[in-house]
């Protein structure tokens, strides 16, 4: 690129070219697109007026971020903003990248809860991508997100003002199980926990372990399912009995969490594959109804 304006189509092309060494197949393409949407050239427009014209001080904010991508930093934090269910996320590197099986969480959520106006709450709130979602798109509800880093926390509020709800906010440590005593029973308690083994941490991508935060990633190896007994432990305090448990799995250890709950007095849990046909999400409930 040089200091003069080029026509976007010539920016998207050169800059495709230039993600193509980071990212494989037609993933340079969907990143181009982000980058691109992100500096307001979003594809709908480039499409309708692919001659526009590109000044230099955009082409130069295009090398910048392309220069970060390079180091591996996540594009999602690089930009500062990621979507979840049609609802903008503001994101860095103290929370964990919204993914789209937690899309697939949600939405499963979204489907099945016919209270009218249930009491939630979102156990290690992380961005808050599911509170705020949830918060946002399921009539009536009063949402709680519990999250028990305070930065992250924060960012949990800053989206909360991004989209425009007001979910209660509490800090606390689930393995604490004295930090947090409710005002009153939930209807609804979902958790996307941390649940990869250290040992699983050589299979993850770069952009993954040296950018995203440990603590919502990791857990021993000896002990994987550390926070769904915690979680289970908090559901026998305070769920409601007609109430329902939704979290995200390790899907290696789908029939051992199924029976966790099982253990913990729900009599209905159903495993629940994502759209790739693994073992990702666990629903359970104390009764058949």
């Amino acid at each position: 690129m040089n200091n003069l304006p080029a026509r976007i189509s010539e920016v998207r092309r050169d800059l495709i070219a230039s993600l193509a060494d980071l990212y494989p197949g037609n993933e340079a393409v969907s990143v181009s697109r982000l980058i691109l949407e992100h500096l307001g050239y979003p594809q709908t427009d480039m499409l309708k007026d692919p001659v526009a014209l590109v000044d230099y001080e955009i082409q130069s904010e295009i090398n910048k971020i392309v220069g970060e991508l390079t180091n591996n930093r996540p594009v999602q934090y690089v930009l500062g903003e990621t979507e979840f269910h049609e609802l903008k996320f503001y994101v860095d590197e103290n929370v964990l990248i919204p993914r789209p099986e937690t899309e697939e969480l949600v939405s499963n959520i979204l489907l099945e809860t016919k209270h009218p106006s249930p009491r939630v709450i979102d156990i290690g709130s992380g961005s808050g991508c599911i509170a705020i979602s949830l918060a946002a798109l399921l009539p009536g509800s009063r949402v709680t997100a519990f999250e028990k880093d305070p930065a992250a926390l924060d960012i949990a509020k800053k989206n909360a003002e991004i989209n425009e709800v007001v979910p209660e906010f509490i800090q606390g440590d689930i393995l604490d199980e004295g930090s947090f005593q409710p005002e009153a029973l939930f209807d609804v308690i979902v958790s996307n926990p941390p649940y990869v083994t250290h040992g699983e941490k050589s299979f993850l991508e770069k952009r993954v372990t040296d950018h995203e935060p440990d603590l919502a990633l990791y857990v021993p190896d000896d002990d994987p399912l550390l926070y769904y007994r915690a979680i289970g432990r908090f559901a026998e305090k305070w769920l409601k009995q007609t109430g329902t448990i939704w979290v995200e799995i390790n899907e290696q250890f789908g029939r051992e969490t199924s029976q966790l709950f099982s253990d913990h007095g729900f009599i209905n849990t159903r495993l629940m594959k994502d759209i790739h046909g693994k073992e990702r999400f666990i629903k359970a409930m104390r009764n058949n109804v």
